[in-house]
């Protein structure tokens, strides 16, 4: 790999969306940020993202354990685990996943002992855990609660773990435009516009975290504070910020707002996937379900990538299909790149 890569990071990044939409562009977004070269420059391989409804609790258990398992060779690692969604407290904590069931949280929901035995297991170097959590709206039976305190507590007595959540206990995650305010003034730290002055071509994490703690107070007038311990780590460094270059790039949010290069978008569906791929896409996908019932029997390739776009465009689903491709043939979607 060139040395303009920061071969050493690695990311989950997760947004729930459902009736939170904004944590789906924040989600995007981040992941957009990481894997791009002029930014953070993570390897692309190295960086899953679930959005919607591959947010689910067994969706996120699985990638969790499969990050585990990546960099359990790579010691010199750096992680960052991002979720965007609903936190609540009954008294119990509990992430909600796109799945879950309000009376049946135990079981489709991820609990705050669940979610700190699983993040504790990453053997990595390094660990951030960035948790941007919404009040539930309806659900006012519960309490919103950042972060679950048995994480905080392990945080606390681990080397190398930090946690930085997007605000203190009963505030509100205030959302701003396409993005959380929290979300967004990440985006800005890690793309070098919070830097410290050294100005080496590198984000730390401290500096991630006094630039959102001050930029949010700031631009909430202080409704919403976030949350940031890291006790036991000294300030390592999270990934670069220009690819490797001292000069911060400007920064674009990059979340739903996408050019799309709609002849690479045919080609990466007519080169990646038969006509049995896509109709099984048709008729798993509830997305995309009430396409399976106009497609004849006969139809072809041709015809069923015809009106697949054709569907997508119109419903807005170009993001949610391009997302599958890139999942189910990840070589094909990186030859025919489907963004300008």
């Amino acid at each position: 790999m060139s040395d303009s890569i920061f071969n050493y990071g690695y990311a989950l990044i997760i947004g729930v969306a459902g009736d939170l939409r904004t944590t789906g562009n924040d989600a995007i977004a981040l992941r957009e940020l990481l894997i791009d070269e002029k930014y953070c420059a993570y390897p692309r391989d190295q960086v899953e993202h679930l959005v919607s409804v591959d947010a689910t609790r067994d969706g996120i258990l699985s990638s969790i354990e499969r990050l585990q398992k990546k960099v359990i060779k790579k010691p010199k690692s750096t992680v960052i685990f991002y979720f965007s969604g609903h936190g609540i407290e009954t008294p119990d904590y509990y992430l909600l996943p796109y799945d879950y069931n309000i009376y049946e949280l135990s079981s489709t929901c991820i609990s705050g002992k669940e979610l700190t035995e699983q993040l504790m297991a990453i053997e990595a170097e390094n660990l951030l855990i960035l948790l941007d959590t919404c009040y539930a709206g309806g659900m006012v039976e519960f309490k919103h609660s950042p972060f679950p305190q048995v994480l905080l507590e392990n945080v606390k007595k681990e080397s190398g773990k930090v946690l930085i959540a997007s605000s203190q206990k009963n505030q509100t995650s205030i959302i701003d435009g396409d993005n959380s305010i929290f979300t967004e003034t990440i985006l800005e730290a890690l793309s070098g516009h919070g830097t410290s002055s050294r100005q080496d071509g590198r984000v730390y994490v401290d500096d991630v975290a006094m630039y959102v703690r001050e930029q949010v107070s700031r631009r909430t007038k202080q409704k919403q504070q976030p949350f940031f311990d890291h006790t036991q780590t000294d300030n390592f460094v999270l990934a670069y910020y220009a690819g490797g270059r001292t000069s911060p790039n400007p920064l674009q949010i990059n979340c739903r707002e996408h050019e799309y290069d709609r002849e690479s978008i045919r080609n990466l569906l007519i080169k990646g996937f038969s006509d049995s791929h896509l109709r099984q896409l048709c008729f798993y996908n509830p997305k995309f379900r009430p396409l399976h019932y106009r497609i004849g029997k006969s139809w072809g390739l041709a015809d069923i990538i015809n009106l697949l776009l054709e569907y997508a465009e119109q419903q807005e689903l170009l993001d949610d299909l391009l997302e599958w491709a890139e999942t189910e043939n990840q070589a094909k979607y990186e030859l025919y790149y489907p963004y300008k």
